[in-house]
């Protein structure tokens, strides 16, 4: 078994071990937890590039001692020219995964970058933009070493990947996804991550790359245009917050889908799954049930929060939980439909000897987003927009202005007897109930983040990597629990021992007096640093 990490003085954590050192030389150098991150989000752009990039979206959760938390919505909204009658005139029924037309919304996470950078300097932050990119510049232009992840994904993934604008020339060598252990560069990422250091993060929006990216992807066919780029702003916002049995517990409100992983885990709080076995049929159970009622909310409600007709915290009510959990039967399975669809992504968290936290999380929406690399610049450009619906009744139908639904949701929480937790996770529909299994059993249960991370997980329906809707349970669960669950009505497959299709968790427990304990997924390539 993976011990625990510990330390005093500061931690992170991410699905890939650099990004979670390039967070901890900075908090070394008197960095603090805000400047610590914008650090591991360069960094990991780079080194998990299938994964992420600077050309997608992100969201944070930021808790300053003292203050109210907030969060950071970095997403970006559909181009002016991304209407219904782009697509149609275009012959097409639905807005493609790859290509051009599917680099339909702005990237919004390097405003986000921006945007904690100010708070950071508020709070003393001092270390130069040039300092925080220094890694990420490094790796892109000196190389990284190829993992497993990233060659197998690109291989998965090359049938609808191959030939789109910049796809081949960046990410294949001679025509083939790199090995695993080789050496991979970016130069052009390189040049572009320096020409930030130099002219400064709002030069991605409002500047001589920002027109660099809207020549190139007019050039591909995406109807995101300059003007898109010049009026993007990220946005503070007010977290989402649950009162748990056990504390506060805070996530991102809408576009994203922050609520579904609190209503899981308020449901489940109802529900006392804290008397259950947690190696159990009962508890696998009760979790999933959970999130379908959650899903359930969601998928009715949660879109633009421009658009929807109920504040998202308002279904966070005592009694709206109360009615999801008394739907739940402990002894059969509720019919289950389809989820949402795939999503790459990285969470990372960091806590610096302050007590500042960040739940942080960044994405291309699917593996390489668009497949489009821009030209000039190397960035590889997201396709969370083809999320849209041409459907003008639908939910998240598209509109030019409007941002699409996101899986993304950084957790965060702030527990009675004194101790902050920041925890996470990568994969589409995952994302919340592997949320609800690290935090149960770490706060619930009293399991190390490490341990509640490494015990074998659960997805119920899609995400990264795969399609289909059953609930896949990881080969280490007895197979008496599986027999139940199926005996139940749960149609379960069965994954591998550490399966990445649950996903890259991570967590971070910071107790009252300031001793922290970080756990990091083995199913990824990340680490937790601490000193």
């Amino acid at each position: 078994m993976i011990q625990p990490t510990r330390g005093t003085r500061g931690m992170a954590v991410a699905p890939h071990a650099l990004a979670a050192q390039s967070a901890l030389a900075v908090l070394r150098e008197g960095g603090n937890a805000l400047e610590a991150m914008v650090a591991a989000a360069a960094a990991i752009a780079v080194v998990y590039p299938h994964m992420n990039s600077i050309g997608g979206d992100a969201f944070w959760c930021v808790h300053v001692p003292g203050t109210t938390p907030r969060a950071i919505d970095a997403s970006g909204a559909a181009a002016r020219a991304a209407t219904r009658d782009f697509y149609q005139e275009r012959k097409l029924a639905a807005i493609p995964f790859r290509g051009g037309v599917a680099a339909n919304t702005v990237a919004g996470t390097v405003s986000g970058w921006e945007l904690a950078l100010q708070l950071s300097h508020s709070l003393g932050g001092r270390l130069p933009l040039s300092r925080l990119l220094a890694d990420a510049i490094h790796y892109a232009r000196e190389g990284i070493v190829v993992t497993r992840s990233q060659t197998q994904t690109t291989r998965d993934k090359l049938p609808g990947l191959a030939g789109q604008p910049g796809f081949d020339a960046t990410f294949l060598v001679d025509g083939a996804p790199p090995a695993t252990g080789t050496r991979f560069r970016n130069a052009k990422l390189a040049a572009t991550l320096e020409r930030l250091a130099r002219a400064g993060l709002a030069d991605f929006y409002r500047g001589d790359l920002a027109r660099s990216f809207a020549k190139d992807l007019a050039t591909v066919g995406s109807p995101v245009a300059l003007a898109d780029l010049e009026s993007h702003r990220a946005q503070w916002r007010e977290p989402l917050a649950l009162a748990h049995s056990r504390g506060t517990l805070l996530n991102v409100p809408p576009p994203t889908q922050g609520v579904v992983s609190l209503l899981i885990l308020g449901i489940l709080d109802r529900l006392g799954v804290d008397r259950v076995d947690p190696a159990g049929a009962d508890y696998v159970h009760l979790c999933v049930e959970a999130t379908k009622q959650a899903f359930g909310v969601r998928d009715q409600h949660v879109t633009d929060p421009a658009y929807m007709r109920v504040d998202a915290q308002s279904l966070l009510e005592p009694a709206q939980v109360e009615a999801l959990a008394a739907r739940i039967e402990r002894g059969r399975a509720a019919p289950w439909g389809a989820g949402r669809g795939p999503a790459d992504t990285v969470w990372m968290g960091v806590i610096d000897g302050e007590g500042r936290a960040v739940s942080f999380i960044q994405s291309l929406y699917h593996e390489y987003g668009s497949g489009v690399v821009l030209a000039g610049s190397g960035v590889n450009w997201q396709n969370r927009g083809c999320s849209f619906s041409l459907d003008e009744g639908a939910l998240n139908a598209l509109e030019p202005g409007r941002k699409p639904f996101h899986t993304l949701n950084p957790a965060m929480a702030l527990l009675d007897d004194g101790r902050t937790m920041v925890y996470g996770n990568m994969g589409g529909d995952g994302q919340p109930q592997s949320q609800s299994a690290v935090f149960t059993r770490t706060v619930l249960f009293g399991m190390s983040p490490q341990a509640a991370i490494g015990a074998p997980r659960w997805l119920l329906g899609r995400t990264w990597g795969n399609a289909s809707d059953t609930l896949k349970m990881e080969a280490r669960f007895p197979a008496a629990v599986i027999d139940e669950l199926r005996r139940r009505g749960h149609e379960v497959e069965v994954l591998g021992d550490y399966d990445e299709a649950v996903g890259h968790a991570g967590a971070i427990l910071r107790t009252r007096d300031g001793l922290l304990e970080g756990g990091t997924d083995p199913r990824s390539d990340g680490g937790v640093a601490a000193f």
